[in-house]
C-alpha cells in the first residue's frame, strides 16, 4: 500500500497543498527549518486514524481538511478526513463510502511507534514502557514481557504468607501455630481430671430430663391458656356469626338474592329509574293532551307531520327572510314608478311623443355616436364660422387699404415731403448762423459759409425730395401688391372654410336625426346637452328594464314559495277543529297581499308541529326508558304492553332492599369469618387446635375452631377455665425454675473440672489450627513454586529464544554497522525498554547505556526496521530527520537498507540536511525528490535539493 496522491486543505502551515504521482519508493521531501516538515510528519502519522483534540497537532486555520489518495494491488482508495471526525473511505471500483481502519490490524499506536520515525524514537528513554518494548520485540511476546512483574507479584504475595523461608511463627502463620500449642496444653490438663467430670455428668442429665418433663407439662398449660384466650378474644365475632347465620337461613331470601345479583342494580339505580320513569310518564301524558286537544283525527295529522314537518319547519325559518323579500319587492316596485315617473317628466323636455314610449329611446343608438367625435365636430363648425366671420372681416378690412392707398397715391409730392421740409430748414438755417458769426471775424469768410450752407441745404433738399418722392411711389406699390396677395389667400381660405363648414353641418345635421332633433337650429352647444340628456336616459331606460326584470323574478320566487305554503296549509286544513281560514278562491291572485294570513297558519301548525314532535319525542324516550327497564330488570319485551312498569320498578326496589340487606348480612358473615380465620392462622393456635380435637380433618381450621368453642356457654366460663390454668402455670414455673438453679450449679461445679469434652475441644482447636496452616502453607508453596516456574519458563524461554528473537535487527544492524554489532538480544526483564547487544569480538554489552549515541539511534533504528519486515502490512514508513547523528560511512549503509525496504514499504524521508539528500540522489537514482517552502510542495530533482538545502 502506498500514497499516490496527497492533498492538505488546512493543517497547520498547509493550505491547500497538494503532491501528485507520489513514487513507491523513497520519497524526499527537503526544506529549510519551519518550512513544514514536522508538521507533515504529523499529518502522515495520523490522517490514517482521523485527528482528536487530544493529539499534539498544529493549529488549523478553521478545520482540518485532508485528502489521500492510495493504492492497494489494483485497488484504489480515496480517503478523506475533515474535522474530528473518523476518515470517510472511498473504494474507486465500488464508488462505495465506508469507514474502517484503513492500515488494517495495525493500530494508531504501533503505526505511530513503528513506521513513523523520529529522532525522539530513536532515543531511549529513562521510564519502562511495557506497551513500546512488546511493539518493538514483535507479536508473541505481549504476555512474556509479563512475566518479569508476574514473578515479583507471586513472591510477594508468598511473602505475605510465610516472609522469605515459610517459618510457622511468623506472618500469617503465626496465629494458626499459637492455636495448636494451646490446644496441646489444654489437652494434656484434661485427661487428669476425666473421672470427676463423668460423675456430674450423670447428675446434670437427671436434672435436665425432669427439666424436660416440667416444660412439657407448662407448655401443655401455656398452650391452653393461649387458645382459651383465643376463644375469650373472638367469642363475641362467634355469636355474631351465629346470628347472622340464622338471617341467612331464610330460602326466600336466599331466592330473591340469587335471582337479583345477576342485574347489577342499586337502590340508586332504581330509585332514579322510578323517578325518570313518573317524570316521563307525567311529561308523556300532558304532551299528548296539550297535543290531541285541537285536532279531528290525530292519528292522521301524525302520519301528515311525519311527511310534512321538515318542509312546515323550513317554511317557518323562512317566513323572515319571505317577509324581507316582500317588503324588498313593495319597495322595488314602488321605486320603479317613481323612476319611471321621474323619466317621462324629463322627456317632455325633449320630445313629448316619447312619453311611455320607451321602446324609442332604446333605439336611439347613443353609442353609436361617439360623444367626443361630437363634441369635436361642434367645435370645429364652430371655428369654422368664427374663422369665417374674421375673414369675411379681414377681407373687408384689406379692401378698404387697398382703397386708401390707392386714394393717397393721387395727393401732391410736397404733402408727402413735409418732413423733409422742416430738416432742411433747421440746416440752412444753421449755416446762415454760422456764416454770421464768422462774418463778424472775417467778412469773406461768413459769406463764404453762407453761401456754402446755402448751396449744401438746396442740393440735400432736392436729393432729399426726389428721393422720398421714388421711395413713397416703391412704398405704395409694394403695399398694394401684398394687400391684393393677402386678399386673395383669404378669399381662398373662406372658400375651403366654407366648404368644411358645409361638411359638418351636414355631419351635425345626421346627428341630429339620431337624436330625433326635431329643431333643426337648434344652438350647437344644445345639441351636446341633448345628447347627454338622451345618454342618461337611455341608461335610466336600460337601468329600470333591470330592475323590472328583477321585481319580476322576485315576484315569481314569492308567489312560488307562498304557493308552496298554502299547498301545506291545505293538506293540513280537515286535521284541526278550527279550520283555517284561507281558500285559494279568497286568496286569488293577491297572494302576496294575503302573504300575513299565509304567514299566520303557518306558524299555527308549526306549533302544533312542535307539540307533536315533543309528545312524539317523549314517546320514544319513554318507549326505549320501558325496553331498558325491562333489559335491566331480565324481563322478555314481549310483555313490555302488559307490563304495569311502575308497579314492576316498585317491586324491583322493594326486592333489593331484601337484596341490599342479605348481601350486607352475607359480606359480615364472610368477613367476620375471614377476621377470625386471619387471628387463627398462626402456627401455633392452628397446630393447637388441630392437635386438641381429634375428630376433624385437620383442613378446616374454622370448623375445628367452631367445635372447640361448642363446649362453653358463656364467656365467663372461659374466664374461669382461664383462671384455673394460670395456677397450674405458676406452679410449674417454680418447679421449672427449683431444677434450673440445681443444673446451673452442677454446671458452675462442671466448668472447674476439665472433661473429655474438653480433651474434645482441645484437639478440635489443635485440628482447626493445622488445617488453616496447612490451607496456607498450600498457598505459599502455590505463590513459590508459581515464581519459580516463571522464571525457569522466562530463562528457558529467552535461551531458546536467543537466535530468533530479534533475528531480523541483528541483520540490519550487522549490515549498518559493518559487522561491528553482530547480534541484538533482549533484555532479562522484557520489561526494560533496553536491548543487549553484542560486538563482532563476542563481547556482550547488557544495555545500551555504553553505546555511543549514533550506536543507540543505529540500534533502535534496525528494531524499528525489523519490526516493519515482519509485519504483513506493507505501510508507508515515514522517517523525519532521524539519521542526523550518522556519519556517512553508516549514513550511507542506512540507505542501502532503506532502499532495499522500498522494494515493499513506500519510505518518506523528511529532512534539511543537503549531505543526506546528496547521498540518497546518489545511492538510488529511482528516489524521488520534493522541495517543501513555506508549505507548499515542488518536484525537483535530488542534485538541486541538495543544493537549495546546502
Amino acid at each position: 500500500m502506498h500514497i499516490k496522491k496527497l492533498y492538505i486543505k488546512d493543517f497547520g502551515i498547509y493550505s491547500n497543498a497538494s503532491i501528485d504521482n507520489i513514487s513507491p519508493g523513497i520519497v524526499v521531501l527537503g526544506g529549510k527549518n519551519r518550512a513544514g516538515k514536522s508538521t507533515l510528519m504529523k499529518f502522515l502519522r495520523y490522517f490514517p486514524y482521523g485527528f482528536s483534540k487530544s493529539l499534539d497537532i498544529p493549529d488549523c486555520r478553521i478545520e482540518y481538511e485532508g485528502e489521500v489518495q492510495m493504492l492497494e494491488g489494483n485497488e484504489e482508495y480515496n480517503i478523506r478526513v475533515k474535522g474530528f471526525s473518523d476518515p470517510l473511505i472511498t473504494a474507486y471500483s465500488s464508488k462505495k463510502s465506508y469507514k474502517k481502519n484503513l492500515y488494517g490490524k495495525i493500530d494508531s499506536l504501533t503505526y505511530r511507534e513503528i513506521f513513523t520515525i523520529s529522532l525522539d524514537e530513536l532515543q531511549k528513554v529513562d521510564k519502562k514502557n511495557e506497551k513500546i518494548q512488546s511493539l518493538l520485540l514483535g507479536a508473541g511476546l505481549k504476555e512474556i514481557i509479563k512475566i518479569p512483574k508476574l514473578i515479583a507479584e507471586m513472591k510477594k504475595e508468598g511473602g505475605k504468607i510465610g516472609g522469605k523461608n515459610g517459618n510457622p511463627k511468623i506472618k500469617l502463620f503465626k496465629q494458626d501455630y499459637i492455636s495448636i500449642s494451646e490446644g496441646l496444653n489444654i489437652k494434656e490438663k484434661a485427661l487428669h481430671q476425666l473421672d470427676e467430670f463423668k460423675e456430674f455428668k450423670d447428675r446434670l442429665k437427671a436434672v435436665e430430663q425432669k427439666i424436660h418433663t416440667v416444660e412439657n407439662v407448662k407448655d401443655s398449660i401455656e398452650d391452653k391458656i393461649f387458645i382459651l384466650d383465643i376463644l375469650k378474644n373472638n367469642y363475641e365475632i362467634y355469636r355474631e356469626l351465629n346470628n347472622i347465620d340464622v338471617n341467612l337461613g331464610s330460602e326466600e331470601h336466599r331466592y330473591v338474592y340469587e335471582n337479583f345479583i345477576h342485574k347489577h342494580l342499586s337502590l340508586e339505580v332504581l330509585n332514579n329509574i322510578k323517578d325518570e320513569y313518573v317524570k316521563i310518564q307525567s311529561e308523556y301524558n300532558r304532551l299528548k293532551i296539550n297535543f290531541s286537544q285541537n285536532l279531528q283525527d290525530s292519528g292522521k295529522i301524525e302520519e301528515d307531520f311525519d311527511l310534512y314537518g321538515d318542509k312546515l319547519k323550513e317554511m317557518e325559518l323562512s317566513i323572515s327572510g319571505l317577509k324581507e323579500k316582500i317588503k324588498n319587492y313593495n319597495f322595488s316596485f314602488n321605486e320603479y314608478r317613481n323612476s319611471k315617473r321621474e323619466i317621462n317628466r324629463d322627456i317632455i323636455d325633449i320630445n313629448k311623443h316619447w312619453i311611455d314610449n320607451f321602446a324609442y329611446i332604446l333605439k336611439v343608438d347613443t353609442e353609436e355616436i361617439h360623444f367626443g367625435h361630437l363634441c369635436e365636430n361642434i367645435d370645429e363648425l364652430k371655428r369654422c364660422k368664427d374663422k369665417i366671420e374674421l375673414l369675411n372681416s379681414r377681407i373687408e378690412e384689406l379692401s378698404n387699404r387697398k382703397k386708401l392707398i390707392t386714394e393717397e397715391n393721387s395727393k401732391p409730392a410736397f404733402v408727402i415731403i413735409n418732413n423733409y421740409f422742416v430738416i432742411c430748414a433747421l440746416i440752412s438755417l444753421f449755416f446762415i448762423f454760422l456764416g454770421l458769426f464768422i462774418y463778424s471775424f472775417n467778412k469773406i469768410l461768413g459769406i463764404i459759409a453762407s453761401l456754402i450752407g446755402g448751396a449744401l441745404c438746396h442740393s440735400i433738399f432736392n436729393s432729399i425730395y426726389f428721393n422720398s418722392k421714388k421711395n413713397r411711389e416703391k412704398s405704395i406699390d409694394g403695399d398694394r401688391k401684398n394687400i391684393h396677395q393677402e386678399l386673395e389667400k383669404n378669399k381662398e381660405l373662406l372658400k375651403k372654410i366654407n366648404v368644411r363648414k358645409n361638411e359638418l353641418s351636414h355631419i351635425l345635421d345626421e346627428y341630429k336625426d339620431k337624436l330625433g332633433i326635431e329643431d333643426k337650429n337648434i344652438p350647437l352647444d344644445s345639441i351636446k346637452d341633448y345628447f347627454r340628456i338622451i345618454r342618461d336616459i337611455k341608461k335610466r331606460v336600460i337601468d329600470l328594464g333591470y330592475t323590472l326584470e328583477n321585481i319580476k323574478k322576485l315576484k315569481e320566487e314569492i308567489f312560488l314559495k307562498l304557493n308552496n305554503m298554502l299547498n301545506i296549509i291545505f293538506i293540513f286544513e280537515g286535521d284541526l277543529k278550527d279550520s283555517i281560514k284561507l281558500s285559494r278562491e279568497s286568496v286569488g291572485s293577491h297572494i302576496i297581499s294575503s302573504s300575513e294570513y299565509i304567514f299566520e297558519s303557518v306558524k299555527k301548525l308549526n306549533n302544533i308541529r312542535n307539540n307533536y314532535t315533543d309528545f312524539k319525542n317523549i314517546k320514544i324516550m319513554k318507549s326505549a326508558m320501558e325496553e331498558d327497564i325491562l333489559k335491566k330488570f331480565q324481563l322478555d319485551i314481549s310483555e313490555k304492553n302488559s307490563t304495569d312498569f311502575l308497579n314492576e320498578i316498585n317491586k324491583n326496589i322493594e326486592n333489593f332492599n331484601i337484596y341490599y340487606d342479605y348481601k350486607i348480612n352475607l359480606e359480615r358473615y364472610e368477613n367476620l369469618k375471614r377476621q377470625l380465620i386471619h387471628s387463627l392462622k398462626l402456627e401455633k393456635v392452628k397446630k393447637i387446635l388441630l392437635k386438641s380435637l381429634k375428630n376433624t380433618d385437620g383442613s378446616d381450621i374454622f370448623a375445628a375452631f367452631k367445635k372447640y368453642i361448642e363446649n362453653y356457654i358463656s364467656r365467663e366460663e372461659i374466664d374461669r377455665e382461664i383462671s384455673d390454668y394460670n395456677q397450674k402455670f405458676k406452679n410449674e414455673m417454680l418447679k421449672l425454675e427449683n431444677l434450673k438453679d440445681e443444673r446451673l450449679n452442677i454446671k458452675e461445679f462442671m466448668k472447674k473440672l476439665y472433661s473429655s469434652e474438653d480433651i474434645y475441644k482441645a484437639q478440635k482447636k489443635i485440628d482447626s489450627g493445622r488445617r488453616a496452616l496447612k490451607v496456607k502453607a498450600e498457598e505459599y508453596a502455590i505463590y513459590n513454586a508459581a515464581a519459580f516456574i516463571l522464571e525457569k519458563v522466562q530463562k528457558t524461554f529467552i535461551d531458546n529464544a536467543k537466535d530468533t528473537i530479534l533475528g531480523s535487527a541483528s541483520d540490519i544492524l550487522s549490515n549498518i554497522t559493518q559487522g561491528e554489532i553482530v547480534s541484538v538480544l533482549p533484555p532479562d526483564d522484557l520489561t526494560e525498554y533496553d536491548f543487549k547487544t553484542c560486538n563482532e569480538d563476542g563481547k556482550l554489552n547488557e544495555t545500551t547505556d555504553i553505546l555511543s549515541r549514533g550506536t543507540k539511534e543505529q540500534l533502535f533504528l534496525s528494531v524499528r526496521l525489523s519490526r516493519i519486515k515482519e509485519i504483513k502490512e506493507n505501510l508507508p514508513v515515514i522517517i523525519d530527520d532521524s539519521l542526523v547523528n550518522f556519519d556517512n560511512n553508516h549514513l550511507k549503509n542506512v540507505i542501502g537498507v532503506l532502499k532495499k525496504l522500498s522494494e515493499e514499504n513506500q519510505i518518506f524521508i523528511l529532512t534539511c540536511h543537503s549531505e543526506l539528500v546528496k547521498l540518497i540522489y546518489e545511492e538510488d537514482r529511482n528516489a524521488q525528490f520534493f522541495k517543501i517552502d513555506q508549505g507548499s510542495f515542488s518536484e525537483v530533482e535530488g542534485n538541486v535539493l541538495s543544493d537549495y538545502l546546502g
